[in-house]
């Protein structure tokens, strides 16, 4: 059986934790701590860690590894990315400053150059979405697959994984 590990980073309130809660075979182990910033005002948790979760999709074991959204817990990222066969890039679709995005792509595409990566948009399902074309001209510059995904839903979270087997 082949494994294949997954990054799925991205900024903060993006999906990250609820992507892997979705899909996971296994109860994921998440590292999420009530917020004291800010942020509090968006939701009530945030990963301080990182997430796991494990799934057999066609014979492939994939092991997602979600990284903290928030800038003070960025120096898991380096930890997180060592090995990875892929990466994600969860991205609000409700956003309209997608410069923190940017920036994390940018970091993991000098970290890991040579793996398949794949844009995500979350949030798809909300009114307040942009539509994905919209979205893909802010994120035309970095040459990557964007593909759209309600990451609450499993059947979606599905599609995601089965599109990036593609690339494997």
């Amino acid at each position: 059986m082949k494994r294949c590990k997954v990054l799925i980073t991205g900024p903060f309130n993006a999906g990250k934790t609820q992507f892997i809660k979705s899909i996971s075979d296994i109860t994921p182990m998440t590292t999420e701590k009530i917020i004291s910033s800010e942020s509090k005002k968006v939701k009530k948790t945030t990963t301080v860690a990182m997430d796991y979760g494990r799934v057999n999709v066609d014979n492939i074991y994939f092991h997602l590894f979600g990284t903290p959204g928030q800038e003070r817990f960025d120096f898991m990222w380096n930890i997180l990315s060592l090995n990875i066969d892929t990466c994600l890039f969860l991205i609000d679709s409700t956003s309209h400053n997608f410069n923190e995005a940017k920036n994390i792509i940018s970091y993991f595409n000098k970290q890991s150059n040579n793996i398949p990566k794949l844009i995500i948009a979350t949030k798809q399902d909300l009114p307040q979405a942009q539509p994905l074309s919209q979205i893909n001209k802010h994120f035309l510059h970095y040459n990557l697959p964007i593909m759209a995904c309600n990451a609450k839903n499993k059947k979606s979270v599905h599609q995601v994984l089965l599109e990036l087997k593609k690339f494997l």
